[in-house]
């Protein structure tokens, strides 16, 4: 426990923005896997998780899309970018909860990043924090997290276009219209008006509660006395 403690105690107070979004929803998401190795609702196999048929090294980044309470490509590519020691303290520590199995342990675990969370992200930031006690957010974070989500995508589409114009400049012919090429922006939207693109979900836990009506030892079955259903997708134009 205490190598991925001081891994975190590193890691968190150099990320901010969509970095420091992408690692919470990528934490909270770790603790959802803890809790499911520890409770024996999945298996480790090196590092093969079962019955889900994913890798903990190869597919590491997608954590947070398959448990996080944001399920968003982006912040798993922003994952993609911390370092491999963050990486290699969270694998060692899911080996070793597959190994103990012991759930008292993850909950001293998550209390003990719990704090580290208060302590060093900042309140306009603190997603986490309010993500913990429903495994969703309000539409008031949601509503932060799709604004640096979407101003995150102009900067990288002004980086794009910045990039073709100095490699080469495109004469339109003197007959045919120009039509500029749409922007990953703007193909963002029309994806999502065809197909939902973002999902803000409740999580695993509260899943499981509303098929099983029992509550487990969890954190999240501590704070959930009711189940409530998927909010809904919020547009990001």
């Amino acid at each position: 426990m205490e190598a991925l403690i001081q891994e975190l105690s590193a890691q968190l107070p150099l990320h901010r923005g969509i970095a420091s979004l992408a690692l919470q929803n990528h934490i909270y998401g770790c603790f959802l896997l803890m809790e499911d190795l520890a409770q024996q609702a999945a298996t480790l196999t090196g590092t093969h998780v079962q019955p889900f048929d994913w890798d903990l090294v190869e597919d590491f980044s997608e954590i947070g899309m398959r448990y996080g309470f944001i399920m968003d490509r982006q912040l798993a590519d922003e994952v993609n970018s911390f370092s491999d020691s963050y990486q290699t303290a969270w694998v060692a520590w899911f080996q070793h909860v597959a190994t103990e199995k012991r759930v008292e342990e993850v909950d001293e675990t998550e209390d003990r990043i719990i704090g580290l969370l208060r302590q060093t992200v900042p309140a306009e930031e603190a997603f986490f924090s309010h993500a913990l006690e429903t495994g969703e957010l309000s539409i008031e974070w949601k509503n932060k997290a799709v604004k640096i989500l979407v101003e995150e995508a102009e900067v990288e589409d002004k980086v794009e276009d910045k990039d073709e114009s100095s490699a080469q400049t495109v004469v339109p012919a003197p007959d045919s219209p120009h039509e500029e090429p749409p922007t990953k922006l703007s193909q963002a939207h029309i994806e999502k008006q065809e197909k939902p693109r973002r999902m803000f979900a409740t999580t695993r836990r509260r899943h499981r509660d509303l098929k099983k009506n029992a509550l487990s030892t969890t954190r999240r079955s501590h704070t959930a006395s009711t189940v409530r259903p998927k909010p809904a997708l919020l547009d990001t134009k």
